[in-house]
């Protein structure tokens, strides 16, 4: 039998036997739940139908059974509701229905201005979550565009920014995926229940809830029916309108942004200028993400919908979108309509694919038109996929567990008997990826590389499953599968399309044909070619209004990606310009050039007297090299400087002080965390760690039995923890003598290098794909892979959470949590420059709490979660987006965070630490040795640093 855990001689398991009687670490709830197809499967054996009522059970926001704390009765624009923020954990409501059935979930409620980020919340019937998918269910919030396109310097359009529209709106509780058509049905006998809401984040008013019968899409013939019984005729005239145009009333996605088309066909079109011309792209992808357009007809009578739009994306796998008209979908075929993929651009007519129109009766006056992103026929594919993720993740974890993480090729495992479900497990998979890759046929028309890379694994998991003897030998191959699937998933929920123009015709014939032909498409090319000898892509174009008087101009360098720097500039002139007469020439640098060391960008023009006046994006590692060198100004001198210090934590202005100066303003920020599987420690019935003795005596030998492992980087910024948390410190009192030479690290040192060469902890190991396949359960990250983790590995959505890092036991009972991860980046003004008071104006402006919040909006807005600002002021940072529960933690996190003094020569402590690191792991070389080492050639560093200066 396999082995799950290791079992002792009294029969505990291991970690039966490590946990018993042993209160540790932090405990959770994890209860794997059905998704919501195989409710709707039930349904469906069960003959559940709609309940038989006719109107909706309502239930009032304000007359609530239990709550965490008691919720304020708000009025707001005209109508009352309860304002629920993130100091309440929970709500429930109880509600009485009338008749077994089928009911679906409708809420009015208001946004509250506290984020651009959906509101999510999750839902339980009766004390149970009902299945998986409402463990996070999204209510959407409305935007829209701040005017029309804005005129830059060179004469390019710049797209206008997006602003948040407050408004009571009606949603009903749906997949945030949206795999699902329409609103999720819950079963419910006749009688009392109750409905409970978890805050998860976003703050909101709630007004009233409705429980309806959810009624089934007539089809399009259904419907052409009826309108021949009503007497229908076609209506009169046609409507255009541009698709980025003032027609869009509301988007539900702050992301979805006007774009420029290089197309010559798109309308409005310059050549050599760049127009806001058409909407979406990969802008427009997300699930559910809606655009709703305004629009009015004459008549009365049946009108077609003709767009043209480009979809020529995802080889050759279509997009879906829903489309509704004022607020409901008027038919089966609307609910998930495919646009086909395509090279070029198209109008297309919406309709049954043979060249028939799908009609819609319209009213004489004004209407809405809904778009909205789903999955479609791709929902069956993608959970197939998932599934087989799944499957193929547990069966690797199981192989493990039993050939370790370096086998032996040469010895027969006989896995086969070992995992009596290891070949019906292949059979499973084989079966499902045969299945997608009829669909994935079907769906596209052709045989795309998705269907030769799934045959290609058919292949190869069918060799293994002929000789499960070669299996440890092809592991690699098993684990290329599960990280392809993954990427496939999020690249298959994805769906992208891009509209230049929408009409609503009377007369399908009529609509407008715009199109360009391959000589318009080579002179719009060459054009542009010509042109982009005399831009200057380096400096961000103006976008100041001209009406606005300018006093003087500085110059400011930023190392970051020019969408970064474009949202950037639009908010100086739009709001430093116009509020101080000061300019800004903002030019982008690549990744490094404004840090130290090298022959980089920044330091070359300090020494030829040419610098900026500003430098953004600088490392906060190089502000001690600058300030040594007299390159930079002493903020600490500035007006109001102890005002702007108040905005951020007191340790991040540390590696920015020298000699008693500050040299820099913080920018950006850190932090360390620990995340680990919820699913795979309560299948192992583990706890969260709060000390490292808990982890190495009831977790690490856990996992070493189960063949997983635990993932902590080989790094300067790792050894840090145990440096500060057991009372080190890296150098003496007068800063001239490093103090690793102290019992504390080498103590710190010792415990780290005993991970690696004690423990089997990895020296390297690509954490990302290992954690999702679940061989590394539990791991030290920084907030780059804390965020990769939760923007791009969808397919362990909800089985991951979030913890402080483990720490040591002081005397007084608490856990000392200290690391070094917190100063990321930094801002500061060049020595050089003649106009420090308005280089200050603008530092203080730019990390002001206002400012930084507004910037962190745009971004994450513009470029999406993944993008999120880490801004180093506190407000803007504790004001975005978060879940409730992460924000928790990463604010504790913070309180731990500790940063090593600038002194002359310190840069070389990184370098010898590192020496030391890998002469204990990498070499072998007694942990004492190497620190002796380490210490003599870092002091002999110092000394000759002390006297190059002098």
């Amino acid at each position: 039998m396999l082995p799950v855990l290791y079992t002792s001689a009294a029969g505990q398991t291991l970690s039966e036997q490590l946990n018993s009687n042993a209160e540790y670490g932090d405990s959770f709830q994890y209860t794997e739940t059905e998704d919501y197809s195989a409710i709707l499967e039930e349904y469906t054996e069960n003959g559940y139908a709609a309940a038989a009522i006719s109107e909706p059970v309502r239930i009032s926001a304000s007359d609530y059974s239990a709550s965490e704390i008691g919720l304020e009765i708000s009025e707001q624009q005209g109508k009352s509701g309860v304002k629920w923020t993130d100091d309440n954990e929970f709500t429930e409501w109880k509600f009485s229905v009338p008749e077994s059935g089928l009911y679906s979930v409708r809420v009015e409620y208001l946004a509250a201005d506290n984020g651009i980020s959906a509101i999510t919340r999750s839902i339980m019937i009766d004390g149970e979550y009902p299945f998986s998918e409402s463990q996070n269910v999204s209510f959407y919030r409305l935007f829209k565009d701040e005017g029309g396109p804005i005129v830059n310097s060179i004469g390019d359009e710049v797209a206008s920014d997006v602003v948040q529209c407050f408004e009571w709106q009606r949603q009903e509780i749906m997949d945030s995926d949206a795999a699902y058509d329409g609103a999720f049905r819950f079963y419910l006998n006749a009688g009392e229940h109750t409905l409970r809401m978890e805050y998860i984040s976003g703050d909101m008013y709630i007004s009233t809830i409705e429980l309806f019968a959810p009624t089934e899409l007539p089809t399009y013939a259904e419907t052409e029916e009826i309108y021949r019984q009503k007497g229908y005729k076609a209506g009169s005239g046609k409507v255009y309108f541009e698709a980025e145009s003032d027609a869009i009333v509301y988007k539900n996605s702050s992301t979805l942004r006007a774009i420029t088309s290089g197309d010559p066909g798109c309308t409005p079109y310059a050549y050599g200028k760049a127009k806001v011309n058409a909407i979406g792209d990969t802008l427009w992808q997300g699930a559910n993400s809606a655009i709703t357009y305004k629009f009015s007809v004459d008549s009365d009578g049946l009108y077609a919908i003709s767009m043209r739009l480009l979809m020529n994306f995802r080889d050759g796998i279509p997009s879906y979108r829903s489309i509704a008209i004022d607020g409901e979908i008027p038919f089966r075929e609307f609910s998930a309509y495919k646009f086909s993929y395509d090279r070029s651009w198209r109008t297309e007519v919406i309709g049954d694919g043979n060249g028939e129109p799908y009609y819609v009766y319209l009213t004489a006056g004004e209407h809405t038109l809904t778009i909205s992103v789903t999955q479609g026929e791709i929902s069956p594919v993608t959970a197939l996929m998932q599934d087989d993720s799944d499957l193929m993740s547990q069966m690797l974890l199981k192989i493990k567990m039993i050939i370790g993480q370096n086998p032996d090729t040469n010895y027969d495992y006989e896995l086969d008997s070992q995992i009596p479900d290891l070949i019906p497990t292949i059979d499973t998979v084989i079966s499902d990826m045969e299945k997608c890759m009829e669909e994935l046929e079907r769906i596209s028309g052709r045989k795309q590389s998705k269907y030769y890379q799934l045959k290609s694994f058919v292949t190869q998991l069918e060799a293994m499953k002929e000789d499960p003897f070669s299996i440890p030998g092809k592991i690699d191959s098993i684990e290329e599968i599960i990280t392809t699937y993954g990427s496939w998933l999020s690249e298959m929920q994805a769906h992208p399309l891009t509209l230049d123009f929408i009409e609503i015709l009377s007369d399908p014939s009529q609509k407008t044909v715009s199109s360009s032909n391959v000589f318009e498409r080579l002179y719009a090319s060459a054009v542009n070619f010509i042109l982009s000898f005399s831009k200057d892509y380096n400096n961000v174009s103006v976008t100041t209004v001209s009406d606005v008087e300018i006093t003087d101009t500085i110059s400011v360098w930023v190392s970051r990606g020019s969408d970064w720097c474009q949202i950037m500039k639009q908010m100086i002139d739009t709001g430093f310009t116009p509020e101080t007469g000061i300019a800004v020439n903002l030019n982008v640098l690549p990744a490094g050039q404004l840090n130290s060391g090298g022959a980089n960008a920044l330091l070359l023009s300090i020494t030829s007297g040419r610098a900026p006046d500003v430098a953004t994006g600088v490392s906060s590692t190089s502000i001690g090299e600058f300030a040594m060198r007299n390159a930079l100004v002493d903020l600490s001198c500035e007006p109001e400087f102890e005002e702007v210090k108040t905005r951020f934590k007191e340790e991040h202005f540390v590696p920015l002080t020298y000699q008693g100066g500050v040299y820099a303003l913080p920018e950006t920020q850190n932090f360390m965390c620990m995340i680990y599987r919820k699913d795979i420690f309560s299948r192992l019935g583990l706890y969260i760690p709060n000390t490292w003795q808990e982890l190495y005596d009831r977790v690490i030998p856990v996992l070493n039995q189960n063949n997983m492992q635990f993932y902590v980087p080989l790094t300067n910024a790792s050894y840090d923890m145990f440096l500060y948390q057991l009372g080190g410190e890296y150098y003496h009192d007068d800063h001239k003598t490093t103090a690793l030479d102290s019992s504390a690290a080498y103590q710190a040192m010792l415990e780290f290098t005993n991970l690696f060469t004690v423990y089997g902890v990895p020296q390297t190991a690509s954490f990302y794909n290992r954690f999702r396949s679940g061989e590394m359960p539990l791991g030290i990250v920084d907030y780059n892979t804390y965020m990769t983790v939760k923007s791009a590995a969808g397919d362990i959505s909800g089985k991951w959470g979030l913890a402080l890092i483990p720490g040591h036991t002081e005397e007084d009972g608490s856990i000392n949590r200290s690391h070094s991860s917190l100063s990321a980046e930094c801002c500061m003004i060049i020595s050089q420059t003649k106009k420090k008071d308005e280089a200050w104006q603008f530092l203080n402006w730019w990390m002001s709490d206002e400012t930084q919040l507004e910037y962190a909006n745009r971004v994450e807005s513009t470029l999406g979660e993944s993008a999120r600002w880490v801004s180093a002021d506190w407000y803007a940072f504790t004001s975005v987006a978060w879940e409730a529960d992460e924000l928790e933690v990463i604010e504790q996190s913070f309180e731990y965070a500790k940063q090593a003094p600038v002194v002359l020569g310190g840069y070389y402590i990184s370098r010898h630490i590192t020496n030391a690191l890998n002469r204990i792991v990498v070499s072998g070389i007694n942990v004492r040795d190497s620190v002796e080492t380490a210490v003599e050639d870092i002091n002999r560093e110092l000394q000759r640093r002390r006297e190059t200066v002098s």
